[in-house]
């Protein structure tokens, strides 16, 4: 009686076991070779900024942001024309630590009178839907299409956020980040 009661725990751990290792081998071939997230718009995360990276710059503010609770350090907003457009976003954003490394990009739209929020959601929808082919499926992403969020497998401190709170508005955006950069410089 005993060796049946232990050959079927062994037989249960063992499908359990399989069932969990092959879920992450399908899991990982959804994902299969995603591409990098490197940046945005013609412009690298983690490079020091040169304003021959982008087709023009608008405005340049120094800015404090904050790494953890309590602690600022110094950076740069920089406001830009790429190099290479979306025609999904109207501004464009790129954010430096003190000595010029670029830790975040983002692309803004803003809306217009005839930006519905139902609109405005398909395209946020349509956007984290090519994200997901080029990084692989969001690791996290609200049940009423408000935000999504995708991070690189290999490194963790690299991320892409597209956000919908906005879109009652018309306005939505999408921020590519560095947080190693941004936490290290």
């Amino acid at each position: 009686m005993k060796i049946v009661l232990a050959s079927i725990v062994v037989g249960l751990l063992a499908f359990l076991l399989w069932g969990i290792y092959d879920n992450s081998q399908s899991e990982s071939n959804d994902n299969s070779f995603p591409e990098p997230i490197a940046g945005a718009f013609g412009v690298s995360l983690g490079k020091h900024f040169e304003p021959e990276m982008v087709k023009k710059v608008l405005s340049k503010e120094q800015k404090s942001y904050t790494v953890k609770e309590g602690v600022k350090l110094p950076g740069t907003v920089i406001q830009f024309k790429p190099n290479e457009p979306d025609n999904n976003f109207q501004q464009y954003e790129i954010k430096t630590t003190q000595s010029g490394i670029i830790y975040s990009i983002e692309g803004k739209y803003q809306g217009d009178k005839e930006m519905t929020p139902k609109v405005c959601k398909a395209i946020v929808k349509s956007l984290a839907e090519e994200q997901a082919a080029r990084y692989g499926k969001p690791r996290g992403k609200d049940s009423f299409g408000q935000w999504y969020s995708f991070r690189q497998t290999s490194d963790f401190s690299k991320s892409l956020k597209l956000y919908a709170h906005r879109c009652r508005t018309g306005a939505y955006s999408m921020v590519y980040m560095d947080d190693k950069v941004r936490k290290e410089n």
